[in-house]
C-alpha cells in the first residue's frame, strides 16, 4: 500500500513523462547507476542517490527546512505544488501558441499542420 505523498510523486512523474520533461526544472539530474555486470539497478543505488540528492542540495542551499512542521507540510505539498507547475507551464505554452504570443512556437506550431 502507497501513502498519499507517494502517490501524488509518481502522478508527478507521469505528468513530467506525459510532457517529455519539457517543464522539469530541476538544477540537476542524477542517472541511476547500473550493474556493470547485467546493465540493471544496483541495489544499494537508491539510498546512495537520495544520499547524493541531500548532500547536492546542502551544497546549492535548497535543503529542506529544520523545522519539523515546515518539513511536513514541504513532504506532502511539494509535489503538489510541482503537479501545478507543470499545468501552468502546458496551459501557458497553449495559450502563447494559440494567441500568438511566441512568434517561434506559434510558426513551428503552424507550420507543423501543414
Amino acid at each position: 500500500k502507497t501513502t498519499l505523498t507517494e502517490e501524488f510523486v509518481e502522478f508527478r512523474e507521469k505528468m513530467h513523462k506525459a510532457t517529455f520533461r519539457l517543464f522539469d526544472d530541476r538544477p540537476y539530474y542524477i542517472a541511476p547507476s547500473t550493474d556493470s555486470t547485467l546493465g540493471e539497478r544496483a541495489p544499494d543505488s537508491k539510498e546512495k542517490e537520495e544520499e547524493r540528492q541531500r548532500e547536492l542540495d546542502t551544497i546549492l542551499g535548497i535543503q529542506a527546512s529544520h523545522n519539523p512542521l515546515v518539513s511536513k507540510f514541504e513532504e506532502f505539498f511539494k509535489p503538489l505544488i510541482q503537479i501545478g507547475l507543470i499545468q501552468n507551464c502546458v496551459f501557458r505554452a497553449g495559450f502563447n501558441l494559440f494567441m500568438w504570443k511566441d512568434p517561434y512556437l506559434s510558426f513551428w506550431g503552424l507550420a507543423s499542420c501543414f
